[in-house]
Protein backbone atom coordinates (compact mmCIF):
# COMPACT_ATOMS: atom_id res chain seq x y z
CA UNK A 1 0.00 0.00 0.00
CA UNK A 2 1.37 3.22 -1.13
CA UNK A 3 1.47 6.51 1.49
CA UNK A 4 1.02 8.80 -0.74
CA UNK A 5 0.55 9.29 -4.30
CA UNK A 6 3.42 9.90 -7.54
CA UNK A 7 4.96 7.69 -9.69
CA UNK A 8 7.12 5.21 -8.36
CA UNK A 9 9.51 2.65 -10.18
CA UNK A 10 8.66 -1.13 -9.37
CA UNK A 11 11.63 -3.05 -10.19
CA UNK A 12 10.54 -7.41 -10.94
CA UNK A 13 13.73 -9.45 -10.74
CA UNK A 14 13.38 -13.08 -12.13
CA UNK A 15 15.42 -16.26 -11.81
CA UNK A 16 16.11 -19.33 -13.40
CA UNK A 17 17.00 -22.68 -11.76
CA UNK A 18 20.69 -22.38 -13.40
CA UNK A 19 21.20 -19.16 -11.82
CA UNK A 20 20.10 -16.86 -14.12
CA UNK A 21 18.46 -13.50 -13.95
CA UNK A 22 16.69 -10.88 -15.50
CA UNK A 23 15.33 -7.42 -14.71
CA UNK A 24 12.92 -5.03 -15.59
CA UNK A 25 11.96 -1.40 -13.98
CA UNK A 26 8.48 0.02 -15.12
CA UNK A 27 7.21 3.39 -13.35
CA UNK A 28 4.36 2.70 -11.14
CA UNK A 29 1.75 6.05 -11.25
CA UNK A 30 -0.13 6.09 -7.93
CA UNK A 31 -3.39 8.46 -8.04
CA UNK A 32 -4.92 10.47 -5.74
CA UNK A 33 -8.33 9.65 -4.14
CA UNK A 34 -10.35 12.79 -3.03
CA UNK A 35 -12.30 12.76 0.33
CA UNK A 36 -15.78 13.49 0.03
CA UNK A 37 -17.66 15.37 2.70
CA UNK A 38 -20.91 16.87 2.74
CA UNK A 39 -23.62 18.26 4.88
CA UNK A 40 -27.28 18.46 4.93
CA UNK A 41 -30.10 20.44 6.65
CA UNK A 42 -32.73 19.18 8.83
CA UNK A 43 -35.96 19.97 7.56
CA UNK A 44 -39.74 20.17 8.61
CA UNK A 45 -41.75 17.66 6.25
CA UNK A 46 -42.89 19.13 2.65
CA UNK A 47 -39.71 21.06 2.57
CA UNK A 48 -36.52 20.22 0.31
CA UNK A 49 -33.24 19.35 1.85
CA UNK A 50 -30.35 21.15 0.64
CA UNK A 51 -26.97 19.18 -0.05
CA UNK A 52 -23.71 20.64 -0.03
CA UNK A 53 -20.86 18.22 -0.77
CA UNK A 54 -18.71 21.62 -2.02
CA UNK A 55 -16.03 21.06 1.18
CA UNK A 56 -14.88 17.83 -0.37
CA UNK A 57 -11.08 17.78 -0.80
CA UNK A 58 -9.92 16.93 -4.47
CA UNK A 59 -11.95 18.64 -5.88
CA UNK A 60 -14.13 15.76 -7.13
CA UNK A 61 -14.97 16.31 -10.59
CA UNK A 62 -18.04 13.04 -9.91
CA UNK A 63 -20.36 13.00 -7.20
CA UNK A 64 -22.98 9.96 -6.78
CA UNK A 65 -25.88 10.17 -3.78
CA UNK A 66 -28.07 8.22 -3.06
CA UNK A 67 -30.61 9.89 -0.55
CA UNK A 68 -31.70 6.93 1.08
CA UNK A 69 -34.76 6.46 0.08
CA UNK A 70 -34.79 4.81 -3.01
CA UNK A 71 -33.57 8.26 -5.27
CA UNK A 72 -30.72 8.68 -6.63
CA UNK A 73 -28.77 11.93 -8.23
CA UNK A 74 -25.95 10.59 -10.80
CA UNK A 75 -25.76 14.28 -12.20
CA UNK A 76 -22.76 15.02 -10.99
CA UNK A 77 -24.33 18.08 -8.95
CA UNK A 78 -22.50 18.86 -5.75
CA UNK A 79 -25.13 20.58 -4.12
CA UNK A 80 -28.52 18.67 -4.98
CA UNK A 81 -31.72 19.37 -3.64
CA UNK A 82 -33.90 16.81 -2.30
CA UNK A 83 -37.56 16.30 -1.33
CA UNK A 84 -38.62 13.65 0.95
CA UNK A 85 -41.99 11.92 0.68
CA UNK A 86 -42.03 10.90 4.18
CA UNK A 87 -40.81 12.08 7.78
CA UNK A 88 -37.85 10.35 8.98
CA UNK A 89 -34.12 9.77 9.30
CA UNK A 90 -32.61 8.86 5.81
CA UNK A 91 -28.79 7.63 5.45
CA UNK A 92 -27.16 9.23 2.35
CA UNK A 93 -24.42 7.99 0.83
CA UNK A 94 -21.73 10.09 -1.25
CA UNK A 95 -19.64 9.16 -3.59
CA UNK A 96 -17.32 11.57 -4.67
CA UNK A 97 -14.59 10.39 -7.79
CA UNK A 98 -11.91 11.75 -10.21
CA UNK A 99 -13.55 11.03 -13.23
CA UNK A 100 -9.97 10.46 -15.25
CA UNK A 101 -9.00 8.17 -13.01
CA UNK A 102 -11.69 6.72 -11.26
CA UNK A 103 -10.26 7.20 -8.10
CA UNK A 104 -13.05 7.51 -5.73
CA UNK A 105 -14.27 8.30 -2.05
CA UNK A 106 -17.65 7.24 -0.14
CA UNK A 107 -19.39 8.75 3.07
CA UNK A 108 -22.58 8.11 4.30
CA UNK A 109 -24.46 10.83 6.56
CA UNK A 110 -28.00 10.59 8.71
CA UNK A 111 -30.48 13.58 7.30
CA UNK A 112 -33.84 14.34 9.46
CA UNK A 113 -37.03 15.07 8.23
CA UNK A 114 -38.83 16.40 11.18
CA UNK A 115 -42.49 15.79 11.19
CA UNK A 116 -44.92 18.59 10.23
CA UNK A 117 -47.88 19.15 12.52
CA UNK A 118 -51.62 19.14 10.89
CA UNK A 119 -53.25 21.85 11.73
CA UNK A 120 -57.22 21.53 12.19
CA UNK A 121 -59.67 23.32 14.84
CA UNK A 122 -63.39 23.31 15.23
CA UNK A 123 -66.21 26.30 16.52
CA UNK A 124 -69.09 25.09 18.81
CA UNK A 125 -72.33 26.95 18.42
CA UNK A 126 -71.88 30.63 16.75
CA UNK A 127 -73.77 33.44 17.88
CA UNK A 128 -73.48 37.26 18.43
CA UNK A 129 -72.74 38.27 21.96
CA UNK A 130 -72.22 34.75 22.83
CA UNK A 131 -68.59 33.05 23.62
CA UNK A 132 -67.40 30.59 21.25
CA UNK A 133 -65.09 28.08 21.82
CA UNK A 134 -62.71 26.98 19.35
CA UNK A 135 -60.92 23.38 19.87
CA UNK A 136 -57.71 22.84 19.27
CA UNK A 137 -57.97 19.49 16.54
CA UNK A 138 -54.30 19.68 15.43
CA UNK A 139 -52.31 16.13 14.94
CA UNK A 140 -48.93 14.77 14.22
CA UNK A 141 -45.87 15.63 16.83
CA UNK A 142 -47.88 17.22 19.82
CA UNK A 143 -47.94 21.31 18.46
CA UNK A 144 -46.89 22.89 21.56
CA UNK A 145 -47.46 26.77 20.53
CA UNK A 146 -50.74 27.70 18.75
CA UNK A 147 -51.25 31.36 17.21
CA UNK A 148 -54.95 32.42 16.79
CA UNK A 149 -56.38 35.13 14.26
CA UNK A 150 -60.15 35.38 14.85
CA UNK A 151 -60.74 37.96 12.11
CA UNK A 152 -62.03 40.23 14.14
CA UNK A 153 -58.88 41.83 15.21
CA UNK A 154 -58.84 39.79 18.42
CA UNK A 155 -56.18 36.96 18.90
CA UNK A 156 -55.10 34.07 21.32
CA UNK A 157 -52.10 31.62 22.00
CA UNK A 158 -54.50 29.65 23.99
CA UNK A 159 -54.79 25.97 22.89
CA UNK A 160 -58.78 26.02 22.74
CA UNK A 161 -59.84 29.69 23.39
CA UNK A 162 -63.15 31.53 23.21
CA UNK A 163 -63.76 34.47 21.49
CA UNK A 164 -66.92 36.65 22.24
CA UNK A 165 -67.95 38.60 18.31
CA UNK A 166 -69.68 41.81 18.83
CA UNK A 167 -70.99 41.71 14.88
CA UNK A 168 -73.01 39.75 12.80
CA UNK A 169 -70.63 38.48 10.14
CA UNK A 170 -68.33 35.66 8.01
CA UNK A 171 -64.51 35.90 9.72
CA UNK A 172 -62.11 34.26 8.69
CA UNK A 173 -60.20 32.44 11.40
CA UNK A 174 -56.87 31.13 10.89
CA UNK A 175 -54.45 28.63 13.42
CA UNK A 176 -51.44 28.65 13.39
CA UNK A 177 -49.18 25.52 15.38
CA UNK A 178 -45.92 25.19 15.66
CA UNK A 179 -44.25 21.76 17.16
CA UNK A 180 -41.11 21.72 19.46
CA UNK A 181 -38.70 21.47 16.04
CA UNK A 182 -40.02 24.70 15.13
CA UNK A 183 -42.39 23.00 12.21
CA UNK A 184 -45.07 25.18 11.31
CA UNK A 185 -48.47 24.52 9.71
CA UNK A 186 -51.61 26.80 9.34
CA UNK A 187 -55.25 26.15 8.46
CA UNK A 188 -57.62 29.15 7.59
CA UNK A 189 -61.82 28.46 7.95
CA UNK A 190 -64.57 30.73 7.43
CA UNK A 191 -66.57 30.95 9.98
CA UNK A 192 -70.40 32.49 10.12
CA UNK A 193 -71.78 34.35 12.95
CA UNK A 194 -75.65 34.64 13.05
CA UNK A 195 -77.16 37.01 14.29
CA UNK A 196 -79.62 36.68 17.20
Amino acid sequence: IYAAPGTYPVTLIVFSGLGCSDTITLNHEVFPIPTAIFSADTVCFGNPTNFDATASIGPPTTYFWDFGDGNTDNTNNPTPVHLYATADTFTVTLIAGFGTTGCSDTTNLDVIVRETPVAAFVADTICLNNPTTFTDQSVNNFPNQWTWDFGDGNGSNQQSPTNLYTSASTFNVQLVVENTFCCIDSVTNPLVVEPL
